[in-house]
């Protein structure tokens, strides 16, 4: 698992942006999103440096990548529950500016990030 999230991490680092490669980068977004949502608290270790690559990736993005990586970051949340705490201002900074974006699908996907992450935070205070 962790090398497939490995992986994944470095291919979306790649510095390559050519059209035909767009589809193997939204691929390793969805995995590592699915990856987390499952096994979330298992594969706990490696989430900081995850998100931070993801959070990177956006700022070069196309819209539909954004979209990707802010679907991608509500499963990491969601899977890793109240495990995430650490890392929600970030995820916060990122979704403020996504929910400006000029696409709508970007900034949906963001509103779906602040309520999983919002709810997160909700229980954790009720807990």
């Amino acid at each position: 698992m962790y090398e497939t999230v490995n992986k994944c991490s470095d291919i979306i680092r790649s510095k390559d942006e050519s059209q035909s490669y767009l589809p193997v980068k939204l691929t390793a977004v969805t995995c590592i999103g699915a990856i987390y949502e499952k096994l979330g608290r298992m594969a706990g270790g490696t989430f900081q440096e995850t998100v931070q690559t993801l959070i990177k990736a956006m700022k070069n993005a196309e819209s539909q990548g954004r979209c990707e990586i802010m679907l991608c970051l509500e499963r990491v949340l969601h899977g890793l529950g109240s495990n995430g705490t650490m890392i929600h201002r970030d995820i916060y900074k990122a979704v403020r500016g996504a929910l400006t974006d000029r696409s709508m699908s970007v900034r949906c996907a963001a509103g779906k990030v602040y309520y999983t992450s919002s709810s997160n935070v909700a229980c954790n205070s009720k807990c």
